[in-house]
């Protein structure tokens, strides 16, 4: 057997590791899937769940939701300044991002996610701190503690509606 054709037959020879590498990436594709189609039912189910009960005006609560996104995006600027501020609202434009911008879109992203969650949080405990506060009125204690969850209902709501799909295209998309 000469040079090239033993060559040639290690090259025709099934490689595991090549194949590990593509069964990792084919089990990484179908993780990412669903996890995409469970947030995605999920807050489907929530929304349909909330008009068929007739109590849809109860996920709506406006003074919650100014407590979670303009302190998100004040930590937003206070972190990357005003064109932190600027890729907030153009990132679902700009998923075409390239080298450092792509880092900073990413990090953006990522932060805002965190701060929507925490915030959420945030005004979830002090809801419950104010509501230990008042314990005379206790035929309220229910209406009190959905107000005071829906702030992490918004958190959750945004950071994984609107920042997790955007950071996961970025992520995803090749130099």
């Amino acid at each position: 057997m000469d040079r090239e054709e033993l060559e040639k037959k290690l090259n025709s020879i099934d490689r595991p590791e090549v194949k590990m590498e593509e069964h990792q990436k084919q089990l990484k594709a179908r993780l990412i899937n669903v996890r995409k189609t469970a947030i995605f039912g999920s807050m489907v189910g929530i929304f349909i769940i909330g008009i068929f009960s007739g109590s849809f005006y109860n996920l709506i609560d406006p003074l919650s939701l100014v407590l979670v996104v303009p302190v998100s995006l004040l930590l937003i600027i206070a972190t990357y300044g005003m064109e932190g501020a600027k890729i907030v609202f153009t990132a679902p434009l700009n998923l075409n991002v390239k080298g450092e911008k792509k880092i900073l879109y990413k990090n953006v992203i990522r932060d805002l996610k965190l701060y929507l969650i925490i915030m959420g949080a945030t005004g979830t405990l002090m809801g419950w701190i104010i509501l230990g506060a008042n314990t005379e009125y206790l035929e309220m204690l229910p209406r009190a503690i959905s107000v005071s969850l829906i702030t992490t209902f918004y958190g959750l709501i945004l950071a994984f509606c609107y920042c997790y799909p955007i950071q996961r295209r970025i992520e995803n998309n090749p130099d």
